[in-house]
Order: C-alpha cells, then structure tokens, then sequence
C-alpha cells in the first residue's frame, strides 16, 4: 500500500484510517493488531461496528441496519427543513422533495434489502414533505398522494 501510494502520489491518513478483518467461514474475526502502515500500526474496526464505503454506512457482516437508520434520520431532517421554508414557493418546495429528500433513499435503495413497514415509514415523511410543500396541514388526506400497490 505504501508503495502504490507513493506512485499514485497519494498519503495515506492513519487517522482516518481503520483495518478490519473477518473470517466469514466461521464468523469471527482476525487479529489485525500486527498490519502497520510505514512502521505504524492501524486501529482496528470491528466486523459489527459501520463504517461509511461509496457513501454508504456498512459493516463487514453485512449489516444494513446502520445506513437504514441514517437515511430514516437524514430524511426527517431534511423535510422538517423544508416544512419551514416558507421564503420558497409551493412548486420550489415540490422540487426539492425530489432533489433534497428523495435523493438520500435513492442513493443506497439498491444496495439495501428494506423492508416493507420501513419503507412505509419512509414514504410516510415523503407524503410529510409534500404537504408542507403543497401548504396542506398535516391532517390532510394523503390517499391522492400514495401510489396502488396493485398493477
């Protein structure tokens, strides 16, 4: 690695950096106390504990519970933000549901075996957004705003 990285010109930061180790025949994980990086040794990270890869919050045992709760928390955030951002006009707000609030779930939707009362839940602050986008209280009625489930 060190040598590759003076090739590439780049400098590896051993703050941010994490070595992580699993064996997954038996689930357990290697001992990585002895890898060092120019002489200097790298923190470990455990199997279970997240870790963020192409912006997606991940563990080596596959866990997707991390990244499902960011994306539920990140999307409340944002629409409560656009709730209250009321300098911008409804069709601006109703932009911004798709390219502030939609993007976070697009982004991981793939890669992320969600499932169905989670997704309801976050179609539920979609539905949220809209409202405060359309200037709908929050008591409206949101049947003009979900989709069929059937074909």
């Amino acid at each position: 690695v060190v040598l590759w990285g003076r090739w590439a010109g780049i400098t590896i930061n051993l703050r941010k950096s994490r070595c992580i180790a699993i064996d997954f025949k038996t689930k357990t994980q290697v001992d990585t106390s002895s890898v060092r990086c120019s002489g200097e040794p790298i923190k470990p990270l455990h199997p279970t504990e997240p870790f963020r890869h192409l912006g997606i919050q991940l563990t080596l045992s596959l866990d997707s519970q991390y990244e499902k709760v960011r994306v539920l928390a990140e999307t409340k955030k944002r629409v409560d933000m656009l709730v209250r951002a009321k300098s911008l006009s409804p069709s601006q707000r109703e932009a911004m549901v798709q390219l502030v609030v939609v993007s976070v779930f697009r982004y991981s939707a793939a890669l992320v075996p969600w499932k169905d009362t989670e997704l309801e839940e976050l179609s539920s602050e979609w539905r949220r957004a809209y409202r405060g986008a359309w200037n709908l209280q929050r008591s409206a009625d949101s049947s003009l705003i979900c989709l069929s489930r059937q074909n």
